[in-house]
Protein backbone atom coordinates (compact mmCIF):
# COMPACT_ATOMS: atom_id res chain seq x y z
CA UNK A 1 0.00 0.00 0.00
CA UNK A 2 1.36 3.35 -0.91
CA UNK A 3 0.93 6.36 1.31
CA UNK A 4 1.23 9.95 0.29
CA UNK A 5 2.06 13.07 2.25
CA UNK A 6 5.14 14.53 3.93
CA UNK A 7 7.40 12.01 5.53
CA UNK A 8 8.78 12.68 9.02
CA UNK A 9 12.61 13.07 8.91
CA UNK A 10 15.02 11.67 11.51
CA UNK A 11 14.83 13.19 14.97
CA UNK A 12 17.27 16.06 15.69
CA UNK A 13 17.28 15.46 19.42
CA UNK A 14 20.37 13.19 19.55
CA UNK A 15 22.54 15.58 17.50
CA UNK A 16 21.37 18.56 19.59
CA UNK A 17 22.22 16.63 22.75
CA UNK A 18 25.72 15.88 21.45
CA UNK A 19 26.25 19.55 20.58
CA UNK A 20 25.20 20.68 24.07
CA UNK A 21 27.47 18.08 25.68
CA UNK A 22 30.49 19.09 23.57
CA UNK A 23 29.88 22.78 24.29
CA UNK A 24 29.68 22.06 28.01
CA UNK A 25 32.95 20.12 27.90
CA UNK A 26 34.68 22.93 26.00
CA UNK A 27 33.48 25.55 28.49
CA UNK A 28 34.56 23.37 31.40
CA UNK A 29 37.96 22.90 29.80
CA UNK A 30 38.41 26.64 29.29
CA UNK A 31 37.42 27.34 32.88
CA UNK A 32 39.84 24.71 34.16
CA UNK A 33 42.65 26.08 31.98
CA UNK A 34 42.00 29.60 33.20
CA UNK A 35 42.08 28.80 36.90
CA UNK A 36 44.49 25.83 36.91
CA UNK A 37 47.81 26.80 38.52
CA UNK A 38 50.36 27.38 35.77
CA UNK A 39 54.13 27.41 36.25
CA UNK A 40 55.64 30.90 36.32
CA UNK A 41 57.24 32.06 33.07
CA UNK A 42 60.98 31.72 32.63
CA UNK A 43 62.94 34.84 33.49
CA UNK A 44 64.64 36.80 30.69
CA UNK A 45 67.78 38.91 30.75
CA UNK A 46 65.57 42.01 30.69
CA UNK A 47 63.74 40.70 33.76
CA UNK A 48 67.02 40.26 35.61
CA UNK A 49 68.39 43.69 34.74
CA UNK A 50 65.07 45.24 35.76
CA UNK A 51 65.21 43.54 39.15
CA UNK A 52 68.85 44.46 39.69
CA UNK A 53 68.12 48.10 38.91
CA UNK A 54 66.30 48.16 42.25
CA UNK A 55 69.22 46.65 44.21
CA UNK A 56 70.75 49.97 45.27
CA UNK A 57 73.46 50.63 47.83
CA UNK A 58 72.95 52.56 51.05
CA UNK A 59 74.04 55.75 49.25
CA UNK A 60 71.36 55.25 46.60
CA UNK A 61 73.75 54.27 43.82
CA UNK A 62 73.89 51.08 41.81
CA UNK A 63 76.21 49.50 39.28
CA UNK A 64 74.82 46.57 37.30
CA UNK A 65 76.90 44.43 34.94
CA UNK A 66 75.69 41.93 32.37
CA UNK A 67 77.99 38.90 32.21
CA UNK A 68 78.80 36.39 29.48
CA UNK A 69 81.41 33.64 29.35
CA UNK A 70 83.71 36.01 27.43
CA UNK A 71 83.72 38.45 30.37
CA UNK A 72 85.17 36.01 32.92
CA UNK A 73 88.46 34.69 31.62
CA UNK A 74 90.77 34.53 34.64
CA UNK A 75 92.01 31.09 35.75
CA UNK A 76 89.96 29.37 38.45
CA UNK A 77 91.04 29.30 42.08
CA UNK A 78 92.96 26.21 43.13
CA UNK A 79 90.64 24.17 45.33
CA UNK A 80 91.76 20.99 47.08
CA UNK A 81 90.18 18.51 47.16
CA UNK A 82 89.00 19.25 43.63
CA UNK A 83 85.58 17.67 44.26
CA UNK A 84 84.73 20.71 46.43
CA UNK A 85 85.43 23.23 43.63
CA UNK A 86 81.72 23.70 42.63
CA UNK A 87 81.15 25.47 45.97
CA UNK A 88 83.38 28.34 44.85
CA UNK A 89 82.91 28.32 41.07
CA UNK A 90 80.82 31.48 40.72
CA UNK A 91 82.35 33.35 43.68
CA UNK A 92 85.97 32.87 44.79
CA UNK A 93 86.93 31.34 41.42
CA UNK A 94 85.04 34.00 39.46
CA UNK A 95 84.13 31.47 36.75
CA UNK A 96 81.16 31.53 34.39
CA UNK A 97 79.01 28.39 34.93
CA UNK A 98 79.40 26.25 31.76
CA UNK A 99 75.69 25.70 31.19
CA UNK A 100 74.52 29.26 31.95
CA UNK A 101 73.37 31.56 29.16
CA UNK A 102 74.29 34.89 30.74
CA UNK A 103 74.33 36.63 34.09
CA UNK A 104 73.63 39.93 35.82
CA UNK A 105 75.71 41.17 38.74
CA UNK A 106 76.17 44.02 41.22
CA UNK A 107 78.27 44.61 44.32
CA UNK A 108 78.61 46.61 47.53
CA UNK A 109 81.72 47.63 49.46
CA UNK A 110 81.62 47.98 53.23
CA UNK A 111 84.63 50.21 53.68
CA UNK A 112 87.43 48.62 55.63
CA UNK A 113 85.63 45.39 56.48
CA UNK A 114 83.84 43.50 53.71
CA UNK A 115 82.66 43.24 50.12
CA UNK A 116 79.37 41.81 48.93
CA UNK A 117 78.58 40.66 45.41
CA UNK A 118 75.27 39.41 44.04
CA UNK A 119 75.04 37.56 40.73
CA UNK A 120 72.15 35.80 38.99
CA UNK A 121 72.79 33.38 36.13
CA UNK A 122 70.05 32.53 33.65
CA UNK A 123 69.67 29.02 32.19
CA UNK A 124 67.80 27.59 29.23
CA UNK A 125 65.04 26.23 31.47
CA UNK A 126 64.16 25.31 35.04
CA UNK A 127 65.64 21.82 34.71
CA UNK A 128 69.06 23.20 33.74
CA UNK A 129 69.00 25.63 36.67
CA UNK A 130 67.91 22.84 39.02
CA UNK A 131 70.82 20.65 37.93
CA UNK A 132 73.23 23.48 38.69
CA UNK A 133 71.73 24.01 42.12
CA UNK A 134 71.74 20.29 42.92
CA UNK A 135 75.43 20.09 42.01
CA UNK A 136 76.16 22.82 44.58
CA UNK A 137 73.96 21.36 47.32
CA UNK A 138 75.31 17.83 46.80
CA UNK A 139 78.89 19.11 46.84
CA UNK A 140 78.21 21.01 50.06
CA UNK A 141 76.86 17.89 51.74
CA UNK A 142 79.99 15.97 50.70
CA UNK A 143 82.47 18.69 51.72
CA UNK A 144 81.18 19.77 55.13
CA UNK A 145 83.75 18.65 57.67
CA UNK A 146 86.54 18.45 55.06
CA UNK A 147 89.59 20.66 55.45
CA UNK A 148 90.16 22.53 52.19
CA UNK A 149 92.87 24.50 50.50
CA UNK A 150 91.52 27.56 48.66
CA UNK A 151 94.35 29.17 46.69
CA UNK A 152 96.93 30.20 49.31
CA UNK A 153 94.69 29.58 52.29
CA UNK A 154 94.97 26.16 53.87
CA UNK A 155 92.98 24.45 56.57
CA UNK A 156 89.74 26.07 55.35
CA UNK A 157 86.62 24.68 56.99
CA UNK A 158 83.15 24.64 55.42
CA UNK A 159 80.07 24.92 57.58
CA UNK A 160 76.49 24.79 56.33
CA UNK A 161 74.32 27.56 57.75
CA UNK A 162 70.92 26.96 59.30
CA UNK A 163 68.78 29.54 57.53
CA UNK A 164 65.16 30.37 56.83
CA UNK A 165 64.86 30.24 53.02
CA UNK A 166 62.95 33.12 51.39
CA UNK A 167 59.39 32.08 50.58
CA UNK A 168 59.87 33.13 46.97
CA UNK A 169 62.88 30.87 46.27
CA UNK A 170 62.43 27.38 44.86
CA UNK A 171 65.67 26.13 46.46
CA UNK A 172 68.11 27.72 48.90
CA UNK A 173 71.36 26.84 50.66
CA UNK A 174 73.90 28.84 52.66
CA UNK A 175 77.41 28.04 53.86
CA UNK A 176 80.44 29.65 55.47
CA UNK A 177 84.12 29.01 54.70
CA UNK A 178 86.74 30.20 57.18
CA UNK A 179 90.38 29.65 57.99
CA UNK A 180 92.40 30.35 61.16
CA UNK A 181 92.80 32.69 62.94
CA UNK A 182 89.15 33.29 62.07
CA UNK A 183 89.12 36.97 61.15
CA UNK A 184 88.75 36.19 57.43
CA UNK A 185 85.69 34.35 56.20
CA UNK A 186 83.61 33.85 53.09
CA UNK A 187 79.86 33.31 53.24
CA UNK A 188 77.91 32.14 50.21
CA UNK A 189 74.14 31.93 49.70
CA UNK A 190 72.75 30.16 46.64
CA UNK A 191 69.10 30.39 45.56
CA UNK A 192 67.24 28.91 42.61
CA UNK A 193 64.17 30.56 41.15
CA UNK A 194 62.67 28.94 38.03
CA UNK A 195 65.41 29.07 35.36
CA UNK A 196 67.89 31.12 37.39
CA UNK A 197 70.51 30.49 40.08
CA UNK A 198 71.62 33.44 42.24
CA UNK A 199 74.87 33.61 44.20
CA UNK A 200 75.49 36.01 47.07
CA UNK A 201 79.16 36.21 48.05
CA UNK A 202 80.31 38.02 51.20
CA UNK A 203 84.04 38.37 51.76
CA UNK A 204 84.55 39.51 55.35
CA UNK A 205 88.18 40.27 56.18
CA UNK A 206 87.90 42.23 59.43
CA UNK A 207 85.43 40.07 61.33
CA UNK A 208 85.51 40.07 65.10
CA UNK A 209 81.99 38.82 65.71
CA UNK A 210 80.23 35.54 65.14
CA UNK A 211 78.56 35.42 61.74
CA UNK A 212 74.79 35.72 61.61
CA UNK A 213 73.04 35.01 58.27
CA UNK A 214 70.12 37.44 58.71
CA UNK A 215 71.47 40.26 56.52
CA UNK A 216 72.35 37.82 53.71
CA UNK A 217 68.88 36.26 53.87
CA UNK A 218 67.22 39.67 53.74
CA UNK A 219 69.21 40.69 50.67
CA UNK A 220 68.42 37.44 48.87
CA UNK A 221 64.75 37.64 49.88
CA UNK A 222 64.57 41.15 48.40
CA UNK A 223 65.97 39.91 45.07
CA UNK A 224 63.69 36.86 44.96
CA UNK A 225 60.66 39.03 45.76
CA UNK A 226 61.41 41.41 42.90
CA UNK A 227 61.90 38.55 40.46
CA UNK A 228 58.62 36.93 41.55
CA UNK A 229 56.77 40.22 41.08
CA UNK A 230 58.13 40.44 37.54
CA UNK A 231 56.93 36.90 36.81
CA UNK A 232 53.45 37.69 38.14
CA UNK A 233 53.21 40.78 35.96
CA UNK A 234 53.92 38.65 32.85
CA UNK A 235 51.23 36.03 33.51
Amino acid sequence: MMSFGPQQGPSRRPSLLVFVLVAALVLAGLATWRFWPRPPPDLTTEDLTGAYAGMVRADGTNQVSTLTAADLTEPPARIRPARCAPLFEATVSNQFPPTALEGVSTYWLKEGSASISLTTYRYADSDAARRQFVQVSDTLAACVGTRLRVDRRSNVSVEQQTVTPPDQADDYVSFLAASPPGNTRVTIDVARLTNTVSWQYRYDYQSRERYTPLAAQQLMASLMSQLRDIQKSRR
